[in-house]
């Protein structure tokens, strides 16, 4: 039998979370006061986590069957809500890569239809109008190796009247060195390509105009025309 001087008191029952109807219902089903470990497990299992004895009245006025219930009352409920969670997961996964694969299967069909314009119609075109084109080229915190190539990439487009922008987005007041080295070096390529085509643009102008004037003094300048010569006189045969 065990000692009753050692046992739990309805006071040791409360500090662990049971109520006094409680402490009476464990000491009349067991026909005597539990002993420290029963009284511990029994606060245990009838915890608001394991037995939700304070939320139950609330748990059973929702539905348990229907069609939007996924699982009724029972064990293993976050086993399923983990199982759900991760199918969408993937579901979503799967979707993003067939919207990128059908968005580049769209690209196919236009490049296999495309028919690229003849040289002489894009002579006619710029010939009579120029329209004047802007490309934007947007940079946050890039490589300079990659800003240098997109820039170079829409410089040399072959386009007679092109500007192109650079739009740095990087923080304005960088908090680190990494930072401020990317920040500095997006904005000294503007000028590092400049410098780069300057030669050849100054030496391709040159070439240009000089072709220019060449043919405008082949179009206004007359060849000199050959000088007349008199007919000549038949001579007599002698007799």
């Amino acid at each position: 039998m065990p000692d009753t001087s050692t046992l739990p008191t309805l006071r040791d029952a409360l500090a662990l979370g049971l109520t006094a109807a409680e402490y009476e219902l464990v000491c009349e089903k067991q026909d005597g006061a539990p002993n420290q470990v029963e009284l511990a497990m029994y606060s245990l299992l009838w915890s608001e986590h394991c037995a939700y004895k304070h939320s139950k009245k609330l748990l059973r006025t929702l539905p348990t069957e229907g069609e939007h219930v996924v699982m009724g009352p029972g064990e293993n409920a976050g086993a399923v809500v983990q199982t759900v969670a991760f199918m969408l997961l993937v579901s979503l996964l799967a979707l993003s890569a067939i919207a990128y694969m059908t968005a580049r299967l769209g690209f196919y069909y236009r490049a296999r239809t495309h028919r690229r314009a003849a040289r002489a119609t894009l002579d006619e075109f710029f010939a009579t109008r120029q329209p004047a084109l802007t490309a934007l080229v947007p940079s946050y915190q890039e490589d300079q190796r990659v800003i240098r190539m997109t820039l170079l990439s829409a410089a040399l487009q072959e386009y007679p009247n092109l500007r192109i922008v650079l739009l740095i987005d990087d923080p304005p007041n960088p908090r680190y060195s990494a930072q401020h080295r990317l920040l500095e070096d997006a904005r000294s390529l503007p000028d590092e390509i400049e410098m780069l085509l300057a030669a050849p643009s100054s030496r391709f102008t040159i070439a240009t105009q000089r072709f220019i004037a060449s043919r405008q003094w082949a179009t206004t300048s007359t060849p000199p025309r050959p000088r007349s010569r008199p007919p000549s006189r038949a001579s007599t045969p002698p007799r």
